[in-house]
């Protein structure tokens, strides 16, 4: 079982030139969680098959070092504050956090996960390297996911409006 978190992605870094609130931020969030092919590189399409009062349900097709899979994952949306997936199959399965927090007054996303991958002990080389592209990817998510805000901060364009 991998437990990681990502380093703590400032939603307005110095020299932006635009502001990003704590409610273009959520918005963000909840756009990357229905049309997550648009933010997550290994994600290639992305539905949402059934909505909740506190999510919803949606398929994606996910490629990435340990295979092409269709999954399906239930999305926790939680006080305009986090973002719970939670992988229901595949290879890869558990659960993916993505929080805003306001430290010292700055805002920011933190990520975190708990994920197995089925058949592997708990600290092979595989899970080793898994953990480190996942780290990665994440980052590289949540900085197209503050993008997308700013972007829409600026133009007032839907970036999912298109999708």
């Amino acid at each position: 079982m991998i437990e990681a978190a990502t380093p703590r992605v400032p939603a307005n870094p110095e020299g932006a030139d635009v502001t990003l609130t704590t409610a273009h931020v959520w918005q963000a969030l909840v756009w990357k969680a229905e049309f997550a092919h648009l933010f997550v590189k290994p994600i290639k399409e992305c539905r949402v098959i059934e909505r909740f009062g506190d999510g919803f349900l949606r398929e994606i097709l996910h490629e990435d070092s340990q295979g092409r899979d269709r999954l399906y994952e239930r999305i926790f949306l939680e006080d305009e504050k986090t973002v719970r997936f939670l992988r229901l199959n595949g290879p890869v399965y558990g659960e993916i956090v993505n929080t805003l927090t306001t430290i010292d007054d700055t805002l920011a996303l933190d990520f975190s996960f708990t994920l197995g991958i089925a058949g592997e002990t708990h600290g092979s080389q595989k899970e080793k390297e898994y953990q480190e592209e996942f780290l990665r990817g994440y980052v590289i998510a949540a900085e197209a996911t503050l993008e997308a805000a700013r972007e829409y901060v600026r133009t007032g364009v839907d970036p999912t409006a298109a999708a």
